[in-house]
């Protein structure tokens, strides 16, 4: 007759042997995953590439230069056109002034047109 510990040995030999088949073939499926991800992250990494080159391209200043021309009718600003901030503000406070006494006037036009047709 078979001794006990051969049918122990054989039965941990049987257990353990499925146990590896089951492994086997867990990491082969986690391995598989593994590539999808990596698949995905190589794509992405992809289509960012592809985002920044196409951002290069349409922040390119010569390119937005051309088109500001071309659409908006904007040219670069000559050194005549350039003023320092305190020359801005004055001209600021005298546009405004002028804008009050246009205002002004036009309201002692008006006022004078008012009395004349009475």
């Amino acid at each position: 007759m078979i001794r006990r510990t051969t049918l122990i040995g054989l039965g941990l030999a049987a257990i353990l042997s499925l146990a590896m088949f089951y492994t086997k073939y867990q990491v082969l499926a986690i391995e598989k995953q593994l590539d999808l991800v990596y698949h995905e992250i190589f794509q992405t990494e992809e289509g960012i590439h592809m985002l920044r080159a196409e951002w290069a391209y349409l922040t390119e200043p010569k390119r937005i230069q051309e088109l500001a021309a071309r659409h908006l009718g904007m040219v670069p600003a000559q050194t005549m056109q350039l003023v320092s901030l305190d020359r801005a503000l004055v001209m600021q406070q005298e546009q405004d002034t002028q804008r009050m006494f246009n205002s002004n006037q036009i309201l002692m036009t008006c006022g004078k047109a008012s009395h004349a047709t009475q």
